[in-house]
């Protein structure tokens, strides 16, 4: 793997320790070294690529995850997104500024991938669907109430009317 054959030219035969880093300490000192990061994996993906995008806290800061290296893709293909990641690759800087995709991470195999959680359960579509179950419950509930007082009102109409006419019938006898 990449980190045996660093650790050959080196010259100590112990492969490098991996420098752990979040995605704001990258820097062009990090540029082609074994580094450590955690990311969650984005829904998108660059077309026509086996890489990956993953996010680091705001949505718009994040990194590419080059994938190509990888021969057998299988085990990273159950990964869902929004799992959170760590990644030991080597780091490619792109770029000095902070924006998205300012640097990437080569992977060589799937044991550089650690899942370190699962996507959370709260994702933009269980909210929407959560909130328009709720608002429909809720639109169903006022319905209902509105029903039921309209059936309280015309049953308290008739016996009214009702004890109208038989206290009519008793004063006419």
């Amino acid at each position: 793997t990449l980190q045996h054959c660093t650790a050959r030219l080196l010259g100590t035969q112990v492969p490098p320790t991996p420098l752990a880093i979040t995605f704001d300490d990258v820097t062009r000192q990090q540029d082609m070294q074994l580094i450590r990061v955690r990311g969650r994996l984005s829904a998108d993906r660059p077309r026509g690529s086996r890489s990956w995008i993953l996010t680091s806290g705001h949505p718009t800061n994040g990194f590419l995850v080059n994938l190509e290296s990888i021969e057998d893709f299988t085990p990273l293909a159950q990964i869902e997104p929004g799992s959170l990641l760590e990644l030991t690759g080597v780091c490619t800087v792109r770029r000095v500024a902070r924006r998205s995709g300012h640097f990437a991470v080569y992977l060589r195999s799937p044991a550089d991938v650690t899942v370190v959680s699962g996507p959370p359960w709260w994702t933009q579509e269980r909210v929407l669907v959560v909130l328009v179950a709720t608002l429909a419950a809720l639109g169903f509930a006022l319905l209902w109430g509105w029903t039921l007082r309209r059936e309280v009102r015309r049953r308290i109409a008739d016996l009214g009317a009702q004890l109208a006419r038989e206290t009519r019938l008793e004063f006419d006898e």
